[in-house]
């Protein structure tokens, strides 16, 4: 189809080609390739207007992306902002409940709270706990603790022995087995978190009454050994302190091995007095 443009010259066209002498069919070709060659070039800017406005709208495209990502962006801050606030409250709050509890909760539930989780671990390192006294009673195969406050109940605590591996631990009326470690060892590690985290008055060691079916062994060396390895120097804040010392026979290196490892635990701050009892299996 010849273009609009071609109509009004074609007269023209024709004159030229006569003028110049060519023969009906050169004059038909020559008029042939003119038309197709501006086609060709319409064509083209066809193409280039095409081209153009595609380019106009992957540019449309990608304002559009990126306001929508600036958008988002914005949302996500103002969500943040939401976030930070709600943590921040959330946060008090929590804050608030755990110190309730902390103030409310006996030894024993402070000992479960410190065994929960590393958090409450970490919020009752320096936590006072609630008693004046302790009394830590040796016996074959078993530690008993005692934690007495005169305007609360007595709190106990023991850790009984188990034939092959672990212990068992009794916390009031509760009982769990432990199997990764030994009763004495288990007995210092609570002993460490509760005579380090408290202002006594007094410090007892005693020794319950020998039974006969059990082997004349003194077994409470153990557990001031592992004391001594688990507790800082002169951590232990306390007035006082009484010991009975060794059951059977002449017991005296150990004992002095005994008072040295304790000593050192307490604190020379506040210690005032000590008072050492021999006690030999009667009264």
């Amino acid at each position: 189809m010849v273009r609009h443009r071609l109509v009004d010259s074609l007269e023209l066209y024709i004159k030229y080609e006569f003028l110049k002498r060519n023969t009906y069919e050169d004059a038909h070709q020559n008029l042939r390739e003119m038309i197709r060659s501006n086609e060709e070039f319409q064509e083209l800017r066809d193409n280039e207007e095409k081209l153009k406005n595609q380019e106009n709208l992957q540019m449309k495209n990608l304002n559009l992306q990126k306001l929508i990502r600036m958008k988002n962006r914005k949302r996500r801050k103002e969500n943040w902002r939401v976030l930070g606030r709600n943590s921040r409250k959330n946060m008090t709050h929590g804050l608030q409940a755990q110190n309730m509890l902390f103030s409310t909760a006996d030894c024993l539930k402070l000992l479960l709270l410190r065994n929960s989780s590393f958090s409450y671990k970490k919020d009752l390192k320096y936590k006072t706990f609630p008693m004046k006294s302790v009394i830590i009673r040796r016996a074959y195969g078993k530690v008993k603790v005692q934690m007495l406050n005169p305007s609360k109940p007595c709190q106990n605590a023991e850790y009984w022995r188990c034939e092959n591996s672990g212990c068992i631990v009794w916390h009031g009326y509760h009982a769990r087995i432990d199997k990764s470690r030994r009763f004495q060892r288990m007995a210092s590690a609570e002993l460490e978190r509760v005579l380090c985290s408290s202002s006594l008055d007094e410090i007892e060691f005693k020794t319950e009454d020998h039974n006969s079916w059990n082997p004349n062994v003194d077994p409470f060396f153990t557990l001031v050994k592992y004391m001594k390895m688990n507790l800082d120097e002169h951590c232990i804040c306390t007035k006082k302190v009484s010991m009975e010392l060794g059951w059977f026979g002449d017991t005296s290196k150990e004992n002095n091995t005994f008072i040295k490892y304790l000593l050192k635990n307490m604190s020379e701050e506040t210690l005032e007095t000590i008072k050492f009892r021999k006690w030999n299996g009667s009264r």
